[in-house]
């Protein structure tokens, strides 16, 4: 590219920049703490030494939201990024900022920046946020096996539930 620039500046014509409509824009709101521009970090590669600082990226399954004081609120999210999946915790003062993180719904993707630690109430790793931005893009399910399948479920007689067909005639068809 900067060679056809440095070619074509040489020439009278102008130069016009081609938008390419191919390349996705990722419009990301900060809603807590500052913009995260960390590549994120597959939650299954994670490290559960405490105090170590992570960028993850992954869409929310659960959302949870508690006043624990007067103006004391406990935000709670569980993400995954379909390697694996991880709390996040987070306590904010003020209603105006927890208000901001209310805007959230599972199915949003976010990506998450904090340190892990381990949570006595609840018994498990997680992560104390920092930053959450909100992305404006569905998460991607990739499907990296190399030999693809396909489940059937089927109650048949040979199930100990409320089947009555035949497996063999099921098979054929």
């Amino acid at each position: 590219l900067e060679k056809i620039i440095r070619e074509t500046s040489l020439s009278d014509t102008p130069v016009t920049k081609q938008k390419n409509n191919k390349k996705k824009k990722i419009v990301e709101d900060v809603l807590l703490g500052k913009k995260i521009n960390d590549t994120p970090v597959d939650i299954n590669d994670l490290d559960e030494a405490e105090g170590l600082e992570y960028s993850i990226k992954g869409e929310i399954l659960n959302i949870t939201v508690r006043e624990i004081k007067q103006d004391l609120y406990l935000f709670q999210m569980d993400v995954t990024d379909y390697t694996n999946s991880i709390s996040v915790k987070v306590f904010i003062r003020g209603e105006d900022k927890i208000n901001k993180l209310k805007i959230l719904q599972v199915g949003d993707v976010v990506m998450v920046k904090g340190k892990i630690m381990f949570d006595s109430f609840s018994k498990e790793y997680l992560i104390m946020a920092q930053s959450i931005n909100q992305l404006h893009e569905k998460q991607i399910i990739r499907d990296l096996s190399e030999e693809k399948r396909v489940e059937l479920h089927v109650h048949s007689k040979m199930s100990a539930l409320d089947g009555i067909s035949d497996f063999d005639k099921i098979a054929k068809r």
